[in-house]
């Protein structure tokens, strides 16, 4: 990713379309519950391939426990939609920043009015074979409300 912006309330990266990638490996669907339960056995690795779709902006607030990612269609290049990655607060290291994805993803609409959430059968899983609590589940869904919150009221980086 290129970083676009990087401060001390945030950073901002943005992906191009082809980018080269490090995926999990997992021999199954990336947002299935056999993906969450072969992480959770540590049987997985990592394989190479290529960013498929349009561009996404990454906005990084220190200390919180998301992202917002916005999503352009790779042919119109109109916004797609906006997108809350739950995960754990970012933490710069000597290679760049490190977070760990939380299961539990937010989708919202391009005007900011209609959101769903995502993956809501992987955060489930990941209950059930002990990778996060059910207390960490509850508090992932409140912050990703709050995130919703700051998005719509066009709070700032938004």
């Amino acid at each position: 990713m290129v970083v676009v912006a990087d401060g001390p309330e945030y950073t901002a990266t943005y992906l191009a379309p082809g980018t080269q990638l490090l995926f999990p490996a997992t021999g199954f669907d990336s947002h299935s519950e056999d993906a969450v339960k072969s992480i959770a056995s540590m049987a997985w690795g990592l394989r190479h391939d290529s960013w498929k779709g349009g561009g996404v902006l990454r906005i990084s607030e220190f200390e919180r426990s998301w992202s917002v990612q916005l999503y352009w269609d790779e042919h119109s290049n109109e916004l797609r939609s906006w997108y809350v990655n739950l995960e754990t607060p970012q933490v710069r290291t000597e290679y760049g920043f490190s977070i760990c994805d939380q299961f539990l993803d937010m989708v919202i609409s391009p005007n900011r009015q209609v959101w769903e959430w995502k993956d809501e059968n992987e955060i489930e899983t990941a209950i059930e074979v002990g990778l996060i609590s059910q207390d960490r589940a509850d508090f992932l869904r409140a912050e990703g409300l709050a995130a919703l919150s700051d998005i719509q009221a066009e709070k700032p980086p938004f």
